[in-house]
């Protein structure tokens, strides 16, 4: 099966748990979710099929210059049902010394056992967002600390909800890191860091 990209670069990632790491970006296309305030209006536009092999020796020769980046796998939706046994495959294929980053919305489920060398990012979508498919919480006792993260991305409106849902994941998976990210267009850094200290 060939894997759908919308775009492929290197770069410094701008996000935890990986800011200011060299990264092999690489964004799928696709998306089981149509959000409202989506930063990558693009998600569905392939700009090239490539086969996973192809991909992997990019990612390979790059990293061999790079050996202290990794990979940042994102979409749309990197853990699409119809491609998910691709994409794991192929991650556990650049080896352990290759970290992969899988940004992904959290409503297709995640296996327990996965390669070494992936670590989730689980976006939990916030209710500003406007998402139609819920996230699968199943999903959440498989993360593990130190390697996963949970991130919500929220506007003012959200805030409250966040907080209820830290709790929640707190309450049951302490050692869980998660992040808050601020919705730009509504919420400043410096409003969202008061709001957190609190």
């Amino acid at each position: 099966m060939m894997l759908p990209l919308v775009e492929s670069f290197p770069t410094l990632s701008g996000e935890a748990p990986t800011a200011g790491r060299p990264v092999f970006l690489i964004r799928l296309a696709g998306c089981n979710l149509d959000c409202a305030w989506c930063d990558t209006p693009q998600r569905h536009t392939v700009s090239r099929w490539v086969e996973p092999t192809t991909l992997r020796t990019e990612v390979l020769d790059w990293h061999l210059r790079h050996p202290w980046g990794g990979v940042l796998l994102t979409g749309g939706e990197p853990l699409l049902p119809e491609r998910s046994e691709v994409v794991w495959n192929w991650i556990e294929s650049l080896g352990v010394g290759v970290p992969v980053w899988i940004e992904t919305n959290g409503t297709c489920p995640v296996p327990v056992r996965r390669p070494v060398n992936a670590h989730l990012v689980l976006d939990w979508k916030a209710p500003s967002a406007g998402a139609l498919i819920p996230f699968c919480e199943e999903n959440l006792p498989n993360l593990q600390s130190g390697r996963d993260v949970l991130k919500w991305v929220c506007g003012r409106s959200d805030l409250d909800w966040a907080a209820r849902k830290r709790r929640w994941v707190g309450e049951r998976w302490p050692e869980l890191t998660c992040y808050l990210s601020p919705l730009w267009e509504d919420l400043s850094p410096q409003d969202a860091a008061e709001w957190i200290l609190e």
